[in-house]
């Protein structure tokens, strides 16, 4: 009985690889018209931020497949907070990559005067806090290209086949085991989560969530603290002091990608008070 049912899937792969071949169908997705449109509200965002509100952003030009120049009509200053901050919103809404370098270009040599990137664990973001002088600048967003070129419609019935194959090998097999879950050792509790600070996981029922470095050691002083404000100042401190580069908008990134993680229990709560820091409400 399981040769056969083996054999079945096989020839339905077969015929799913063959069709994927021939088909061209391609999931609308997110359009190089609205591409464009985060770009210029990129370049929108940059101007109102230096006090501009009536000058022009140029059509945005798209100089390869990854890359996106922003001109601008006239000259603007701009703080690098400020900049990181607009780009990290609007692109966090799209469907952008995560990964992603800024640079700051001069209009006459194409110098780069200032740049960041946004790689994950290792994000470089220097001279923060430092007013940029007013000038005619042109900011550059360039993504990582995709590891392998892909076409949607195989994905599509690939994904389709996998899954069948893991249905009918479940349902067909004698056995049915119940799932175990491995305890990683010793956690820290914050309402329904089991937090286990020294593998980097957050457990969630039966979800388990990676968490970076910076994120498990921010989130570690949260729990020790339950229900305890702790200052800005504090929290920049321990989780960037080593790293030589202390930056606030870093900290309210870094939160807002924990209050993401922490969303499935609606008692937990990472409550901003202004001025002061966050605390971890259970």
């Amino acid at each position: 009985m399981k040769t056969r049912v083996i054999l079945i899937v096989a020839a339905i792969m077969v015929l799913i690889v063959l069709s994927a071949g021939s088909l061209n169908i391609l999931t609308p997705g997110f359009s190089e018209t609205h591409k464009v449109l985060v770009m210029r509200s990129i370049g929108h965002e940059l101007l109102k931020s230096s006090g501009d509100s009536t000058s022009r952003v140029m059509p945005v030009r798209k100089l390869d497949d990854q890359t996106y120049l922003i001109e601008f009509e006239k000259n603007f200053s701009f703080l690098p907070d400020s900049l990181m901050s607009i780009v990290y919103r609007l692109l966090e809404k799209s469907d952008f990559p995560a990964q992603y370098t800024v640079n700051v270009l001069g209009c006459t040599d194409q110098a780069i005067v200032y740049g960041y990137e946004i790689n994950g664990r290792q994000s470089l973001s220097p001279c923060l806090g430092r007013q940029q002088p007013n000038g005619c600048y042109a900011v550059q967003i360039t993504f990582p290209k995709p590891m392998l070129p892909y076409n949607q419609s195989f994905i599509a019935f690939a994904a389709t086949g996998i899954a069948l194959i893991g249905f009918v090998l479940v349902g067909f097999s004698r056995k049915k085991e119940k799932p175990v879950v491995k305890e990683e050792g010793v956690f820290l509790p914050i309402g329904q989560y089991k937090f286990y600070y020294a593998q980097g996981l957050l457990r969630h029922v039966q979800e388990t969530i990676e968490l970076s470095r910076k994120e498990t050691t921010l989130l570690k002083l949260f729990a020790e603290n339950p229900n305890e404000l702790l200052l800005r100042d504090r929290l920049l401190k321990e989780v960037w002091e080593n790293e030589g580069v202390i930056t606030g908008r870093s900290l309210d990134m870094f939160v807002s990608k924990l209050r993401k993680k922490l969303r499935h229990d609606p008692s937990v709560k990472l409550i901003n008070v202004h001025g002061k820091g966050y605390r971890l409400e259970v």
